[in-house]
């Protein structure tokens, strides 16, 4: 299994892979994060696309301060 951190990024009306397809990712990794899209669909880097980069950088910059301090955070 994947042990790494990782971020699970789903949208609450992905008619493509729904939201329960992302509990069970989140289930089957031990060491994630399910963060799901409310009134998002099969993108959510498009679709909500501000909030989806804050999300991503706020999960890596846990990671890596080094983010921080070079002015992606």
């Amino acid at each position: 299994a994947l042990n790494h951190p990782t971020l699970i990024l789903w949208g609450r009306q992905d008619k493509l892979t729904p939201v329960t397809l992302g509990d069970r990712f989140q289930a089957e990794l031990p060491n994630s994060q399910l963060i799901v899209f409310e009134e998002c669909a099969h993108n959510p880097y498009a679709e909500q696309f501000e909030r989806f980069n804050t999300k991503v950088l706020r999960f890596l910059g846990q990671r890596d301060p080094a983010l921080k301090r070079r002015g992606f955070l």
